[in-house]
């Protein structure tokens, strides 16, 4: 999502990086998410909604983790994919979703969101 929209999902990005320099070899990937507002503790300060996000995509999406860095506002990590599954983006759309659900209400919610009732707690 663009950085200069007034509005968006807490979490930004979710690009695979280079292995090679397509982002993909042999099912793996390094990807790399940040907030959107890079200001803000969200990940480590709701670590535990991350990792709820993360286990249940991983059941209904497999995938292994390899390596993965939390850091206050990004994530660094290397995932491998079942052989000829290169829909990665679905599943970071997917866990981005289930995080961004849990952040308290006080933090800046998406117009989308704000439409389905997400973040009123």
């Amino acid at each position: 999502m663009p950085n200069n929209q007034t509005t968006h999902n807490p979490l930004h990005g979710g690009k695979g990086h280079a292995i090679p320099a397509n982002g993909y070899y042999r099912g793996r990937l390094f990807i790399t998410v940040n907030l959107a507002e890079r200001h803000k503790r969200l990940l480590v300060e709701y670590v535990d909604a991350l990792r709820q996000a993360v286990k249940t995509v991983k059941q209904q999406h497999p995938f292994e983790i390899d390596a993965m860095v939390i850091l206050p506002d990004h994530i660094h990590t290397i995932w491998t994919l079942p052989m000829g599954d290169k829909y990665y983006p679905t599943r970071w759309m997917l866990i981005k979703t289930a995080f961004s659900r849990q952040i308290n209400k006080g933090e800046r919610i998406s117009q989308s969101r704000k439409i389905k009732g997400v973040g009123d707690k």
